[in-house]
């Protein structure tokens, strides 16, 4: 990864940090952040191509960057702090035990991460971090297997798909051509009915695999509000802490 770069798009001067990567052969990834902008670009792409499709990108870009800058400032992860489950606020306990490792259990309205004593302080936000993280992947897994289950039928299909959870930024879900379904492990902070909505849009491209009016006519069937939830969903999505 290089350092902080620039670039110039109408007056407004961006500041962009740039990643290479192999596995990525012809596009350019751009993700905003609360400062700048995160770019991720093949190998051989030249700084020239980048910075153009940056430009061309440039309305978008802006107006993403107003959207974050007016989002919350990031959780310490220390004890005191809500965290958002299934559409309600819990709270973090953070405490230090004698144990190896870090683990996460959830009591009532709480949730107890347990580290390891005399972890550096430079470590410790990481560590909380993993640990919250891996708990809400397990609390999305088991929320998105039942409504898939539930959903199914209603959809007028009976075989079960294989449901996994990613750590995806950029899409809530997928459904690739196997039928294998991928979900975001953030849908684990919303609540159940906008995570239905995401499961309800997934399934209906078991049926069509693109976004025509053919794809909505099944999704709307099995849930007539799902553009009223898309649209809170991404509304909601924006202020996630995590």
């Amino acid at each position: 990864m290089t350092g902080d770069r620039q670039v110039r798009i109408g007056d407004n001067v961006i500041k962009y940090s740039l990643t290479r990567s192999k596995r990525r052969k012809k596009t350019v990834g751009i993700r905003i952040i609360k400062d700048g902008v995160e770019v991720t670009a093949p190998t051989r792409t030249t700084i020239k191509a980048i910075e153009g499709i940056l430009q061309k990108r440039g309305k978008w870009i802006l107006e993403r960057m107003e959207v974050a800058s007016q989002l919350p400032p990031p959780l310490k992860l220390v004890t005191g702090e809500s965290l958002p489950l299934l559409g309600r606020d819990i709270e973090l306990l953070v405490e230090e035990s004698e144990v190896r490792y870090a683990s996460a259990l959830f009591e009532g309205a709480e949730l107890r991460v347990l580290i390891p004593q005399f972890v550096p302080d430079g470590e410790r936000r990481e560590l909380v971090s993993k640990t919250v993280v891996r708990w809400y992947r397990q609390q999305a897994e088991t929320y998105l297997k039942e409504s898939v289950a539930r959903w199914l039928p209603v959809m007028g299909r009976s075989d079960m798909h294989r449901v996994l959870v990613r750590d995806q930024r950029s899409r809530w879900g997928s459904c690739s051509s196997d039928g294998t379904l991928r979900f975001s492990w953030r849908l684990a902070m919303l609540e159940p009915e906008l995570i239905d909505s995401v499961v309800v849009h997934e399934l209906a491209h078991l049926e069509v695999m693109n976004h025509s009016p053919a794809f909505w006519e099944v999704v709307l069937k099995a849930m007539p509000d799902a553009r009223d939830r898309r649209k809170r969903l991404n509304e909601v999505g924006r202020r996630l802490p995590l």
